[in-house]
């Protein structure tokens, strides 16, 4: 969340010079923050599997607390959640205009 607010904040402003570049960004600066964002998050879930840590750990707490395991579905975990985000910065990319210049 204290990430999350300045963030919020710098991308609403149109004058920010994030919005600006945002704006103006050539398609591979688009795919190269892409492929860091996956790059990361494959980074992570790798890393919590070497140091012992199950990165699937709510899915066990959901089966285990759940009254109906019908309610619980794939798309609520946090590995897909990542897969999906990156997912979608991956095809915004490439859709993304490019610029002539």
């Amino acid at each position: 969340m204290l990430a999350g607010i300045p963030l919020a904040w710098s991308l609403s402003n149109s004058a920010s010079p994030v919005v600006k570049w945002w704006r103006g960004a050539k398609q591979k600066d688009l795919l190269l923050c892409a492929g860091g964002m996956t790059l990361t998050a494959v980074s992570a879930y790798w890393l919590q599997r070497a140091l012992g840590v199950n990165p699937q750990w709510s899915v066990s707490l959901a089966f285990k607390w759940c009254s109906d395991p019908k309610f619980l579905h794939v798309t609520t975990t946090n590995v897909f959640s990542l897969v999906r985000d990156c997912g979608t910065a991956l095809g915004f990319a490439i859709a993304a205009p490019r610029a002539k210049r």
